[in-house]
């Protein structure tokens, strides 16, 4: 589909190579992968805490309605708690009904009245990473790393 143009080689690189990016959870039975969670910290600078972001769970349909989809989900919310972090957020596309009923069960609410999705891809992308950076924006720099540079 339009949706699926990553390479099992991107989705390596993403998960094993260098820095903390991507994480991931896996659902096995019989010592075969029957399902999978992809996740990673995200900050929310409204309550200037970290959150977890899940970026993608998949139970595959044989194994749906045995409690895979469910295990993956708590073990997401105990890595919430573990970690100190404010909640766990995701999308789902709206005509994943499935998903949607499943995410309801669990006690998620719907946040489509706070929040509207926007993406930048492609020419526009592109045409935006070309302007001029006149406006004097750049990387945040930490206060220990000022403090350097102004010894210096």
């Amino acid at each position: 589909t339009e949706y699926l143009t990553g390479t099992p080689a991107m989705l390596e690189q993403a998960l094993f190579g260098e820095g903390d990016r991507l994480r991931g959870l896996v659902a096995e039975r019989g010592g075969r992968l029957v399902g999978y969670a992809l996740y990673y910290p995200a900050f929310g600078s409204f309550r200037a805490r970290w959150r977890l972001w899940l970026e993608d769970l998949y139970v595959e349909p044989a194994e749906r309605a045995t409690g895979t989809g469910v295990a993956l989900m708590a073990e997401l919310a105990r890595e919430v708690e573990r970690g100190g972090y404010y909640s766990l957020d995701w999308e789902v596309l709206d005509w994943n009904r499935p998903a949607i009923d499943f995410y309801e069960r669990l006690g998620a609410e719907r946040l489509v009245r706070e929040w509207l999705i926007y993406r930048l891809v492609g020419p526009p992308l592109e045409s935006l990473a070309k302007r001029n950076p006149s406006d004097g924006a750049r990387s945040a720099t930490p206060p220990e790393e000022r403090e350097r540079q102004a010894r210096q």
